[in-house]
């Protein structure tokens, strides 16, 4: 009887043990396993602009056409003409020709080299 007493709270002590140091051992990534925190950039407030101006060249797409557009200010912009884009914002898709007068509106961005893009979600 007396062995009894003592191999029940052995057991219980050895199990406890056995499951605490388990679970203190789970595998923890080394720090070089570890990716560094980038900082996220919040996204640039979206800007919209209206230009005018002559169609100097086109490049057909999927659903739609670029459009470079020389705007009355000398300035070129490459105008993406889509049929999704516009349905989306309540616009009507057109096609135009070179050397059409168009009127675009919609956001805008630079590239690297300067290049001025918009993606047109009005069309006149």
């Amino acid at each position: 009887m007396k062995l009894t007493k003592i191999t029940f709270p052995l057991v219980v002590s050895v199990l406890t043990l056995t499951l605490y140091s388990c679970d203190s051992m789970q595998q923890q990534p080394a720090p070089e396993d570890v990716a560094p925190v980038e900082e996220v950039k919040q996204p640039e407030e979206e800007q919209t602009i209206r230009i005018s101006g002559i169609v100097t060249s086109i490049e057909n797409g999927k659903d739609g056409y670029m459009a470079t557009i020389k705007a009355a200010d000398g300035q070129e912009y490459i105008a993406t003409i889509s049929v999704v884009n516009l349905n989306k914002y309540g616009g009507t898709y057109k096609k135009k020709e070179l050397n059409d007068s168009v009127t675009v509106a919609g956001p805008t961005w630079a590239d690297a080299e300067g290049k001025k893009y918009i993606m047109a979600k009005e069309l006149e």
